[in-house]
This record gives C-alpha cells, structure tokens and sequence, in this order.
C-alpha cells in the first residue's frame, strides 16, 4: 500500500493530559498534540483525529490494534513490540517535584538517594529503565493515580513525598492551581528523551511512516514544530 492512497489515521491520546490535551473524554479538538497532529498529516494531505483514553486504557486500545496509533510518546522496550516509532518529535524531560517547604532540599543522583520516600506516579506512563529497576527492587514507595494532575493535590497534602512528571506538564499544572511555588523540582531530572509518533504495527498506517518522518523533519528545518511548542511553553 502506497501512503497516498491513505485517506485517514485514527490516533489515540492520553485525556486530560495538560498541555498535549485538556479534555477529559471524547475526541482532541485543542491541544499540543492536537496542533502538532494536524499540522504534520495535513502536510500529507491525510485527516486525522483523535480519540482520547486515560493512558493505560489508551496503550490498551493500540496494542489491541482498535487504533493507528499514539500521538506522542516515549519509546520503552514493552512499547516497541507493538509500536512503530518516528523519529523525535519534541523533547521529554522529566522532573522530580517535592514540597517548597520540605526541611531539606529533594538531592538525589541515584534512586538510592530516594529510599524510603513515597513517589506519586501516574499509571501507563514511562519513567524509564532505570525507574523501574529500582522500584521492582522495593527502595522506595509508589502511588499511582490516574491523571497526572492527581498526584500534585496527593503533594500538596502531604500524602506523597515527591511527585515525578515530565517538566512541560507541570509547569501548566502548577501555574493554574492554588499550589503553585509551593511546589518544584529538584535539579537532578530523572528521564531525558523525546516524544514520538508512534504508529501500530497492526496498523496499515505504519506505511506512512517514511512520510511522516520526513514531515518532521522539514517542519523542524523550518522552525514550524518549535512555532507550535512556543505557544505551550
């Protein structure tokens, strides 16, 4: 199959996931992902849209093959079995966030610098190797909610130690609720990567990929993909 006789993709997206998206069901109609979407497959002269699930419903529905794929993502090894990846779309950098009025400041360099604490987490999303490494060997505490905006309230109660989120996120999270500069983030990130289209390898759509990666990498020759992250910054 040739990638012009594509007419459309149908693309999944975690819901309420400031900025990428702000709605909490139904389908994207603003957004981050929203505009990076449209403006890389109109470039291709194919309509998208996108559907949108809490995450691991989402990674569910991909891996069941009910979709073409992932707006962005990050890659991981479990991931890469079912997903074919684009080359990077955007950075990702994940931050680890604690209490302004904590009596130390977070200092950590490796997860044995954090035992003992709890560490808020949202469910399905990817915190890396190295993470997952450590708490399978049980050095500190994990609390998993279910949108990413749960586990800042989990902080500002005192209910979780240190919340990890990828910076972009947090920043929107924390400058429009009440506890804003009472929360930030250590110096030391614990995820430094990129977001990816990724596309199903169930899907018929993984013949755009080609495509796709080119899209991409006009439209950051071009200055078009920054254009489009500056106004979510």
């Amino acid at each position: 199959m040739h990638a012009e006789r594509i007419k459309a993709v149908h693309l999944v997206e975690e819901a309420d996931w400031p900025p990428f998206t702000n709605q909490k069901l139904g389908k994207a109609e603003s957004g981050l992902s929203f505009d990076l979407m449209q403006a890389i497959f109109s470039r291709l002269d194919i309509a998208v849209d996108i559907s949108l699930y809490p995450q691991k419903r989402m990674l569910l529905n991909v891996y069941e093959g009910n979709f073409d794929g992932v707006t962005m993502l990050s890659k991981n090894t479990e991931r890469e079995k079912y997903l074919a990846f684009s080359d990077p779309v955007m950075a990702k950098l994940g931050q680890v966030y604690y209490r302004a009025d904590r009596a130390h400041k977070l200092e950590w360099q490796t997860y044995e610098d954090l035992r003992g604490l709890t560490i808020g987490i949202t469910r399905g999303h990817n915190y890396g190797a190295a993470f997952e490494d450590a708490r399978q060997r049980g050095g500190f505490n994990v609390v998993e909610v279910t949108r990413v905006e749960q586990s800042f309230y989990l902080l500002a109660a005192g209910r979780v130690d240190a919340v990890f989120c990828i910076e972009m996120t947090a920043n929107h999270i924390l400058q429009s609720n009440r506890f804003n500069r009472q929360i930030v983030p250590a110096e030391t990130p614990y995820y430094e990567g990129s977001y990816h289209i990724a596309l199903s390898r169930k899907s018929a759509a993984g013949e755009l990929m080609a495509d796709i990666n080119a899209t991409i990498a006009a439209m950051q020759a071009s200055g078009d993909i920054d254009a489009i992250l500056a106004k979510y910054r």
